[in-house]
């Protein structure tokens, strides 16, 4: 007897790994319940994932894993957004001597896709390749300018704390993305990674969000007066290259 379409194993394969990515670590029994397959084939479809990297363990329980984004990094798109930021992200480093982030959404993550860490910079064990929306100037200027139904989403999924000073409480995140989108820009202050504050800006492509530019800096040193006009400017260029 042929199998349904909702027995297939390509559907449980993609169920089990959308569940993965609304959520940042599950256990089996949480991921089968999510997920809606049974554990006995979460536990033999994970096991292939986990070789291929898609899912990999983290204190014994599964997440994404890095592969997906080795392949996201290839999608063209990507590829066109990357080599036209290049140079404004030169400039950018050049100007501020701050490390400076190319972010893209994907769906409730945050990707950096290429980064400038120079020698005043933070370093790139500080600064992973992904991470939640809600703990980072970058995520947050995302949340800001994405579909009405991230930010719920997001909150739905946990506001789980990276440093003592994310945001965990759901109204005030709420009015901190209604500020954003007032300001044009997100700030963090030590919200991803202590000892680091940030600031980011939307990059759009006509009306289109294509993802976001950020500086990083020390506390000691970060001024947001000082580096958002720079941060502008850059997006504003990058934004014009994309759409000629």
């Amino acid at each position: 007897m042929p199998e349904e379409p909702g027995d297939s194993l390509l559907i449980k394969v993609r169920a089990i790994v959308e569940t993965c990515a609304r959520n940042e670590v599950l256990g089996l029994n949480e991921l089968a319940r999510r997920s809606g397959v049974p554990k006995a084939t979460v536990h033999r479809l994970g096991a292939e994932l986990l070789s291929w990297g898609v899912l990999e363990r983290h204190d014994g329980r599964y997440r994404l894993g890095p592969r997906l984004y080795e392949l996201g990094l290839q999608v063209p798109r990507t590829l066109k957004l990357r080599a036209a930021a290049l140079p404004f992200m030169e400039d950018l480093f050049a100007s501020t001597q701050e490390s400076v982030h190319l972010g893209v959404r994907g769906d409730l993550e945050l990707f950096r896709i290429e980064r400038f860490l120079g020698p005043r910079g933070i370093s790139a064990s500080r600064a992973p390749n992904r991470s939640p929306l809600h703990c980072s100037a970058s995520g947050k200027v995302l949340l800001a300018f994405a579909e009405q139904d991230v930010l719920g989403r997001t909150i739905e999924a946990g506001l789980r704390p990276r440093t003592r000073y994310t945001i965990t409480d759901p109204d005030t995140l709420r009015a901190n993305i209604a500020s954003v989108r007032e300001s044009g820009y997100a700030v963090d202050r030590q919200e991803h990674a202590t000892g680091c504050d940030a600031v980011a800006v939307p990059v759009f492509a006509g009306c289109a969000l294509i993802g976001c530019l950020s500086l990083v800096a020390p506390p000691d040193r970060f001024d947001p007066r000082r580096l958002v006009p720079a941060l502008q400017t850059a997006s504003r260029g990058l934004g014009r290259t994309l759409t000629g």
